[in-house]
Formats: structure tokens, C-alpha cells, sequence
């Protein structure tokens, strides 16, 4: 679309306040020719004081205008120029202050529906602003004999880090350095006034994976002059690990002990033996298979498997095996899964196993 944001002068006598007026028009079209209805949309500012119902007229080099008289005294503002960083939208303008003069006024909102928010003020004289970006920096062009140029929204005198609970105690057991932290700004591809941002970033990649986390920040509010920086958001983004990843693919939670099928082996199980039916005894040569996929050992799950002979009294495989048993290690389908491979003698009457996968 197409905008255009305008000076209403129908609650003002413009040309004795620069003129400017306390109301701001908005309208847009699909194709920048066509549409451009007046009063189309929400006015962008409106700072109208109260309306008395009395009209009166002035003269422009264009012809006679009316205007409705307002009390008290209003602040008026014209000579729109608009940039787009980011999702939030920036005007500047002349800023008429009733009595005290006219300089450099700056609106935001998040949406050029919306009506703005006036944030501040800058320099003295009349300006007539143009606002562009250009090699990273951002220029405010008056015709006043100053200009302005910022590195942008972003206030400097920010820190950040974040730290991992290693061990699941709750606690943080490994942090980042503090680093300092801020928003970088490009050109959006195909338009003259909408400014790209990435966001500020910590860099993560120093620390381990864990079971909770924690992230700090820390302002210097005398950085900027008069300025103080506020934190909006902060997002944290999670690489998954591969239990994750499957149960994402699979539409499930990945809890270990969820049955997502309602096939009588846990997630986790099915998981790590990269299949839903658990192994059988190959009664021909006497030896039960079990498999671990590569992705359960990136995850640093463990496979382990238990015997006994009665049900009752059971014995870690990886701790000592029953008279008669063998274990070797188990390679299917070149890398895509490993396992142990158990040897099991003719002779066993009754040997019972059960399998379990034992969490980072």
C-alpha cells in the first residue's frame, strides 16, 4: 500500500501556527494513483483540544479556508516524513509548541492504523525534516543549519548473558561472559524508507546443553544522554535435541513414558530402538538383538538390559551377565543404529530380560 499522512487544517487557523495542525490525516492507495480518499483512516495524531462549535476563515494563496475555533491554545505539527524499522513506524515533523516555539517533533506506533504516540523532541527553527538510512545510519535533513544522524533505535549501554543448569539441581552451573548486545539495521530489498533489523543476539555456543536455563541483562543509563534504554522482549530459542525431533514428527510430547501410539512401549523406548515392536529371541541361533539408533547416542541416552531367572532377582547386563550368556556389540544398517547382541546357551530352561534407557 500506498500512505500518505497530511495536515488537517480544520480545527486550526494554520497560518498563524507555521502552517501546521494539531491533526494529522491518513489515507493510501493499492497502486499510489488510484484511492487516496480523504479521512480514510484513523487520523495518525490527533492532539485537538475542545471544539467550541464556533467557525471562522482565513486566507491561503490557494483560496479561503474555515476553520473551527478550538480552546485552549493547541500544539501543531505538518511537513510529515515517515521511515519503517523493523515492525515499528517513525514519523518526524515540524513541532509548532504553542507558545514556546517550533522544532523537531518524533511519533512511533507499531501499526500506521493506529494513532501515534509523541516520544520527543529535537533542535530549533523551523525544520521541514526528511528522514532516510543510509550505510548503516539513519539521517534527519532540515533546513535548519544542523542535521542529525543515529545508529538507530537501539539505545547503547546494554549487557547480556545466559547460563545452563548442567546438571538439573536447579542451579546455574555454566554462564556466558557479559557481552554487549544491540540491534544491527539494513535496507529492506525493493523500498526506500523500510529499514531491516536483526535483533540484538547473545552468542550461546560456548555452553552445553542442560537442563534449565537462565538469562540476565544489565543497562548503563548513562550510555546515552537523557536516554535510558528498555527491554521490550527477549526470546530464547532452543536447538531440540532428537527425542525431541521425533516426537515433533510423530505429533507427540516427548515424554518418556508417554505411549503416543498406544502400542505398549514407551516413547522413549521407541525412540532409541528406532522402532515401535520390541526385539525377539532368534531361537536359530539363540541370540537377542538390541538395537540404539545414532540419534538416542547424540543424545547421550544409554541403552542398558537386565536378566533373571526368576523374575524376582534382577542383575544389570552391563554389571554381570547370567551363567551362559554372552554380549558383544551389534552394528545394523552400517551407521544408522548400534546395539548389543546377546549369545544366549541351548541349555537356559527360563531367562527373563527387560530394557531400559537411562537419561543423560
Amino acid at each position: 500500500m500506498f500512505h500518505i499522512i497530511y495536515e488537517d487544517w480544520t480545527p486550526i487557523e494554520a497560518r498563524t501556527h507555521a502552517w501546521d495542525s494539531p491533526l494529522a490525516g491518513h489515507t493510501s492507495s493499492p497502486d499510489g494513483i488510484s484511492g487516496f480518499l480523504p479521512h480514510e483512516h484513523q487520523p495518525v495524531v490527533d492532539h485537538r483540544t475542545a471544539p467550541t462549535g464556533e467557525f471562522s476563515t482565513y486566507t491561503h494563496p490557494n483560496g479561503v479556508y474555515t476553520y473551527e475555533i478550538h480552546e485552549s491554545g493547541q500544539d501543531a505539527y505538518g511537513d510529515w516524513t515517515t521511515i519503517k524499522v523493523g515492525s515499528q513506524f517513525y514519523l518526524f515533523c515540524d513541532y509548532d509548541q504553542h507558545g514556546a516555539g517550533i522544532n523537531v517533533g518524533r511519533f512511533t506506533s507499531d501499526s500506521i492504523y493506529k494513532e501515534f504516540e509523541l516520544v520527543g523532541s529535537l533542535g530549533r527553527g523551523h525544520p521541514d525534516p526528511t528522514v532516510g538510512f543510509a550505510e548503516g545510519q539513519f539521517y534527519l535533513i532540515t533546513q535548519q543549519s544542523s542535521d542529525y544522524i543515529s545508529p538507530g533505535p537501539w539505545v547503547d549501554g546494554v549487557e547480556a548473558r545466559a547460563g545452563v543448569d548442567t546438571n538439573g539441581d536447579g542451579l546455574i552451573d555454566q554462564w556466558t561472559d557479559w557481552q554487549v548486545v544491540k540491534e544491527t539495521y539494513d535496507h529492506k530489498p525493493g523500498f526506500a524508507r523500510v529499514v531491516d533489523v536483526q535483533p540484538a543476539q547473545v552468542d550461546l555456543t560456548g555452553l552445553p546443553a542442560g537442563y534449565g536455563f537462565k538469562f540476565e541483562f544489565r543497562v548503563d543509563d548513562t550510555a546515552v544522554n537523557v536516554v535510558s534504554p528498555i527491554m521490550d522482549r527477549v526470546e530464547m530459542a532452543f536447538e531440540p535435541g532428537n527425542f525431541q525431533k521425533w516426537a515433533n514428527a510423530n505429533n507427540t510430547i516427548a515424554e518418556p513414558e508417554g505411549d503416543h501410539n498406544n502400542n505398549g512401549t514407551p516413547n522413549l523406548i521407541e525412540f532409541a530402538l528406532g522402532r515401535a515392536e520390541l526385539p525377539q529371541l532368534q531361537r536359530q541361533a539363540m541370540t537377542l538383538e538390541i538395537p540404539i539408533t545414532i540419534e538416542a547416542i547424540e543424545d547421550e541416552y544409554q541403552l542398558e538390559i537386565w536378566f533373571s531367572e526368576n523374575l524376582f532377582d534382577w542383575r544389570a547386563a552391563s554389571e554381570q551377565l547370567p551363567t551362559g550368556v554372552t554380549r558383544s556389540n551389534a552394528e545394523e544398517n552400517g551407521n544408522e543404529s548400534q546395539g548389543l547382541r546377546f549369545t544366549i546357551a541351548d541349555q537356559l530352561q527360563k531367562l527373563f530380560w527387560r530394557i531400559g534407557i537411562d537419561e543423560p
